[in-house]
């Protein structure tokens, strides 16, 4: 809040679990994973198909996004449709997304 940000963005993967483990518990073992978190909200993951399903088996009870833009192109996933980043975004942050922070160091991303 004092930063005026609308959320921040973490990203993360096995070798270099950084924000996402601390953020979430869980730390993904085949696909790199992202998230965001709001002032008074609780993470959201963002992944793809993979990691997503790793997450819900670890019982995480976070609530969670199959994202396009993490999704490797032409592969298809029985029962997961992808949605597109931008609107699941702006559904969490409930307005207008004007300033993200990022939580993971740039080189990660």
């Amino acid at each position: 809040r004092e930063r005026d940000i609308d959320f921040g963005f973490f990203f993360w993967y096995r070798e270099m679990p950084g924000d996402g483990l601390y953020l979430t518990g869980y730390n993904p073992n085949i696909e790199r994973a992202s998230g965001v978190i709001a002032p008074g909200r609780r993470p959201m993951l963002l992944v793809g198909p993979e990691s997503g399903l790793l997450a819900a088996e670890a019982g995480l009870d976070l609530e969670t996004h199959f994202v396009e833009e993490l999704s490797i192109p032409d592969e298809f996933y029985e029962g997961l449709t992808p949605t597109s980043l931008v609107p699941i975004l702006a559904e969490y942050g409930g307005k207008d997304v004007k300033r993200v922070g990022m939580l993971s160091s740039l080189d990660l991303v």
